[in-house]
């Protein structure tokens, strides 16, 4: 299967440089992944602090 589609993007004759450019990808993918992940925890923090400035500020006006 994999050595049709080497065949089909004109790699036949540098199978390696297919794996190693599909590594790579593979790679920047994970690092694209995990940079959600810390954008994520950021988000999250800054709603949680929020939250508890808002909650803080309710209680101050009663």
């Amino acid at each position: 299967m994999w050595c049709k589609r080497v065949w089909r993007y004109g790699f036949e004759s540098n199978a390696l440089e297919f794996w190693r450019w599909r590594k790579q990808q593979i790679l920047e993918l994970e690092v694209y992944s995990k940079r959600l992940e810390l954008v994520q925890e950021q988000i999250r923090s800054a709603l949680q602090e929020l939250r508890a400035f808002a909650a803080e500020e309710a209680g101050n006006m009663v």
